[in-house]
């Protein structure tokens, strides 16, 4: 059994339930909920809490079934997302006051509060109240409140949506640094998938209270199983077709030639079992694409196809050109839109501008055939 399992797990809430819901997390390691609002992504971090229980189903934590215990029992830390701090207790007193509401004879070992407040960088905020900290500064105490517990699992409710752009940034990497560091156990609920590719080593995916996907940070994010799940992380280029033909390659990897209305035929090349006739959908991330400037060489990996003549190849107009941190983010216009992202080096001062003609490459091995 795994150090956290939640198995078969259903909840009716008012209009809203959980459906059948299992995952597994082993010690040490960090998951990350991804999914839009309303997804159940809170309802599913109270169940775990004790907040609600659930009509079906069973919660493990570390070998106890901890399904009916009430929520001081359970040894799971809550970080809210609206920091849910004494107002009337200085920074202290609130990352002291987990001993406060425990029994003098429960068997815990916790953490010393001097070395979390300085690992925290809020040792010198210890006579302050939380009306004088800042967002970040409030989230800090949040978090060395929740490990004073000392939990067996750490629960976290989007703690950083209320941040700033750099206080979510600086936060986020402390995090990622401490839970991994101190080999933590951690469910983490959010909708920024910058925060899941920090933080997470395992990805789940819900969607209308169901766990469509849950894998390892590559295989959610590089291989999505639904439509849906491909656009939650980025896969912004989506095309429906339907299979022509299949070939067995002698590596034991698969060719599938897809039409797609109105590109016509797409090469698609991984391990796939698919037939002809099948409708299935096509995705390629926007990072994968190649750009070639008309009559030019390709604006990003140059080279890549060799001798070969590529496949896949498109032609499209620059619609604009988007800052993005390291990167442009591109809109092209054709038959269909593309987002492409490209390196800053490798469309400046190559004529990649709003306007110019344009050519796509989608390499396939890049593509990933969805159903």
């Amino acid at each position: 059994m795994n150090f956290f399992e939640i198995a078969n797990l259903h909840l009716q809430l008012r209009e809203f339930s959980l459906h059948n819901l299992s995952l597994q997390l082993p010690r040490g390691k960090v998951m990350v909920i991804l999914g839009p609002s309303g997804a159940g992504k809170s309802v599913l971090l109270e169940t775990i809490a004790g907040f609600y229980h659930p009509a079906e189903g069973r919660i493990y934590l570390g070998g106890r079934d901890i399904t009916l215990l009430p929520a001081e029992k359970r040894r799971v830390g809550f970080m809210f997302q609206d920091y849910a701090l004494f107002p009337h207790w200085t920074v202290q007193q609130n990352v002291l006051s987990p001993l406060r509401f425990q029994h003098k004879n429960e068997d815990q070992t916790h953490l010393d509060p001097e070395q979390i407040m300085d690992l925290l960088n809020i040792a010198h905020l210890a006579d302050r109240y939380p009306a004088n900290l800042s967002g970040g500064e409030k989230q800090r105490v949040a978090l060395a409140r929740a490990l004073m517990s000392s939990p067996e699992l750490l629960l976290f409710d989007e703690p950083m949506s209320a941040l700033d752009a750099r206080a979510r940034e600086e936060l986020r990497e402390e995090l990622g640094q401490l839970l991994h560091q101190w080999s933590l156990t951690a469910i983490y609920v959010t909708h920024d998938q910058a925060e899941a590719l920090v933080l997470g080593d395992i990805i789940g995916i819900l969607q209308e209270g169901r766990l469509v996907q849950c894998g390892c940070r590559e295989e959610v994010f590089k291989r999505p199983a639904t439509p849906f799940v491909a656009r939650f992380v980025g896969m912004e280029n989506l095309f429906p077709g339907n299979v022509l033909q299949v070939h067995q390659e002698e590596d034991g990897s698969t060719t599938v030639g897809v039409e797609v209305e109105p590109l016509g035929v797409l090469v698609v090349r991984g391990n796939y079992e698919v037939k002809a006739g099948e409708k299935v959908c096509l995705g390629i991330r926007p990072e994968d694409i190649l750009l070639v400037e008309s009559g030019g060489e390709s604006a990003a990996g140059a080279g890549y196809w060799g001798n070969l003549p590529p496949p896949n190849i498109l032609p499209l107009t620059v619609a604009g050109i988007i800052p993005w941190g390291l990167f442009y983010k591109l809109k092209l216009q054709g038959k269909v839109p593309l987002t492409v992202f490209a390196v800053k080096t490798g469309i400046e001062g190559r004529g990649i501008v709003p306007g110019a003609a344009i050519q796509a490459v989608l390499p396939p091995a890049a593509i990933h055939l969805l159903k």
